[in-house]
C-alpha cells in the first residue's frame, strides 16, 4: 500500500507557504517561457496562479487541493497536496460572492425561468396528448382507414 504525505492549513497559510517557495513568476501571455532551471528554484505561472489552483479544487467541492509549480530541477513540475482546514468557510464565502454578483444572480434567475417555461410547455403537450388519447379511446384504427 502506498502512503501519501499531505500538509494541512488554512487557505491563507497554504498560499503563504507556497509563496515562500517560489523564486519568480513567468507570464506566458507576454511571451515568457518557464525557466530551464536545474536548481531547486520553483516558479509560478501567471495564467495559473496558486490562488486559482486552490480555488478550482474548492469550487469543485474538494477540501484536498493539489498545487503545481514550475521547476523541480528542470523536470517540469513540482506539486504538493494540502488539506484546507478552513474549507467550509472559504466555500461559503465563494458562494456568497457568487450570490452577491448581479450578473450571476440574473443568469441563475434566467435559467430558473427557462426551466419553468420548459416544464409548463411539457405539461401543455402532455395535456394535448391525453385529450387525443381520450378522444380515440375504444375506437379501432381500421375505422380511420
Amino acid at each position: 500500500m502506498n502512503e501519501i504525505t499531505m500538509k494541512s492549513g488554512t487557505r491563507d497559510e497554504i498560499i503563504s507557504y507556497l509563496r515562500g517557495k517560489i523564486k519568480g513568476i513567468f507570464d506566458v501571455n507576454k511571451g515568457q517561457l518557464p525557466p530551464l532551471d536545474r536548481s531547486d528554484n520553483l516558479y509560478e505561472a501567471s495564467h495559473h496562479t496558486i490562488e486559482q489552483q486552490i480555488d478550482e479544487f474548492i469550487q469543485s467541492g474538494s477540501p484536498v487541493v493539489s498545487v503545481s509549480l514550475w521547476g523541480n530541477k528542470g523536470s517540469g513540475t513540482y506539486s504538493e497536496q494540502f488539506y484546507v482546514t478552513d474549507y467550509g468557510n472559504v466555500r461559503t464565502d465563494m458562494e456568497m460572492k457568487r450570490l452577491d454578483d448581479p450578473e450571476i444572480r440574473n443568469r441563475r434567475i434566467d435559467a430558473i425561468k427557462m426551466v419553468m417555461k420548459m416544464d409548463l410547455d411539457a405539461e401543455e403537450r402532455w395535456d394535448r396528448i391525453l385529450k387525443i388519447v381520450d378522444e380515440f379511446r375504444g375506437k379501432s384504427l381500421t375505422a380511420f382507414v
